[in-house]
């Protein structure tokens, strides 16, 4: 299972959606278990023939020896590559927010609470203004087709 979702995720971070690791695994056609094994040694996963076989043919769930477009993304969000990284997103956004708010503390400490409320104010602007900017990205890393695994 813990292999399944480390080739989940380096084939998601690689190509950022089901669609272009199709795409890269044999375009119109299903993906075969060589297609596949290409596209996993592409997204440099250190895992063996036999260990990449058996998680394809986990993932081929009519064993039909390809794997279509919609046993592709449901092995992606069964797997829980999808949700550990939304999980991950939001642990470095609760620590951020959480050291936000232990300098507020601190300001509100040593400068009194006038200086604090200045503070928390403008960090919540500052916070939502940079929003804008997040969209701007993702419209020009989709628009290049950057892969997830370069977007950091």
């Amino acid at each position: 299972r813990e292999r399944l979702v480390t080739i989940c995720n380096a084939l998601r971070d690689r190509w950022g959606s089901v669609e272009r690791i199709y795409d890269q695994g044999g375009g119109s056609e299903p993906i075969d278990m060589n297609n596949f094994m290409a596209a996993v040694r592409t997204a440099e996963v250190d895992c063996s023939e036999h260990e990449m076989e058996v998680i394809f043919k986990t993932m081929d769930l009519d064993n039909s020896g390809t794997l279509e477009m919609d046993e592709l993304g449901l092995a992606l969000r069964e797997s829980g590559a999808i949700l550990r990284t939304y999980q991950q997103s939001l642990t470095t956004m609760g620590a951020a927010i959480g050291a936000a708010f232990a300098f507020c503390l601190g300001v509100a400490a040593t400068r009194g609470v006038p200086d604090a409320i200045n503070f928390a104010t403008a960090y919540v602007i500052e916070d939502s203004l940079s929003v804008d900017n997040l969209f701007v990205f993702v419209l020009l890393f989709e628009y290049f087709r950057v892969p997830l695994w370069l977007q950091q």
